[in-house]
Formats: structure tokens, C-alpha cells, sequence
């Protein structure tokens, strides 16, 4: 914390400068107001939507991937290259 010490080496092991050097707790902000019931529905639809696309986006890359490898893999040239 730079308003309680100047470096984290002047301090001895162990040890803190004062109340102000506690860390924080995650996803705490102070004056915040926690989420309704409403939004906290919402962000699981958001979450839903969100895993839905990503899961859509992973099928078509795959199958492009898994397409463009198979069409080279499997392309034989023609016996008779020039008719």
C-alpha cells in the first residue's frame, strides 16, 4: 500500500504499518450496493447467453479447422492432370 509505507522492504516480516494496509476483499467497493434479485437473474441470462455464443463460435471454428484439414488431407490430383 503506498500510503502506508514507502516499500514493502522497509517493513519487517510479518508486520504492517497500520489498519489502512489490510487487503482488500475481493469484489468489495466501498459505498456499493449489492445486486437485486432482478439483476442478479439477469447476469445469470447474460452468463447463459455468453456461454451459448462461445460454445457456437468453438462448433464453427472446429468445423472449419477440422474441414480445411480433412479437404487437404483428402485432395488426390487426378490421374490425368491434362486431359
Amino acid at each position: 500500500c503506498p500510503l502506508c509505507a514507502p516499500c514493502p522492504l522497509c517493513v519487517p516480516l510479518g508486520a504492517h504499518a497500520g489498519p489502512s494496509c489490510a487487503p482488500p476483499v475481493p469484489g468489495a467497493v466501498p459505498g456499493a450496493v449489492p445486486p437485486t434479485q432482478e439483476q442478479q437473474g439477469w447476469q445469470l441470462v447474460a452468463l447463459a447467453v455468453d456461454r451459448l455464443f462461445l460454445g457456437t463460435f468453438l462448433l464453427l471454428t472446429g468445423g472449419c479447422v477440422l474441414g480445411t484439414g480433412l479437404d487437404a488431407a483428402l485432395h488426390r490430383p487426378p490421374a490425368t492432370p491434362f486431359p
